[in-house]
């Protein structure tokens, strides 16, 4: 759904580029028919580095304003022309930053998946709040048991070096080679 209004006059976005390497900031004056696509559309032409999902702008106060849907760039258009009303003046640059993640960043780089189907492992830690005691034990070497079972390592070859954290998921432990 775009935005239709007849604008009073020229409205220009100014993109922040220079944040992602670019060497300047780009001016775009705006069509008096626009939607939320369209200016991630020319986000995307600008930045072919990142893969654009929403921007943000500063209100009067300096505060950072992310819009993510046509009602948002509604709200935003409406301010810019409140703002050169309040300004007297009809060339403020609205800046905008773009927001998004940059191309070619393998974010999940050691492949770990999630098993949804796993049953819940107990939250709390033995050593730290003196309750579950070895029952916590029992099911976390139950849980190694289940790693070496596929055959990539040996129970001998690996042990427990320390909690790294713990929540609702359960217990992630660092799990290193075993001395010898």
């Amino acid at each position: 759904m775009a935005a239709e209004a007849e604008y009073p006059f020229p409205m220009v976005l100014r993109i922040k580029c220079t944040d992602f390497g670019a060497s300047d900031d780009a001016d775009w004056t705006v069509p008096s028919s626009i939607s939320f696509l369209n200016v991630i559309d020319v986000l995307t032409r600008l930045i072919p580095q990142i893969v654009p999902s929403a921007f943000d702008y500063e209100d009067e106060d300096g505060d950072r304003i992310t819009v993510r849907s046509d009602e948002e760039l509604a709200a935003m258009i409406e301010y810019y022309f409140w703002r050169c009303d309040q300004l007297n003046t009809k060339s403020v640059h609205l800046e905008i930053f773009p927001k998004g993640q940059r191309q070619g960043v393998k974010r999940n780089w050691q492949s770990l998946t999630v098993n949804p189907k796993a049953s819940p492992t107990a939250t709390g830690d033995s050593t730290r709040n003196g309750s579950g005691g070895s029952r916590d034990r029992k099911k976390s070497a139950d849980e190694f048991q289940a790693l070496v079972s596929t055959g990539q390592a040996n129970p001998s070859d690996l042990a427990y070096l320390d909690v790294l954290g713990q929540g609702n998921g359960g217990i992630v432990y660092k799990i290193g080679r075993a001395v010898q």
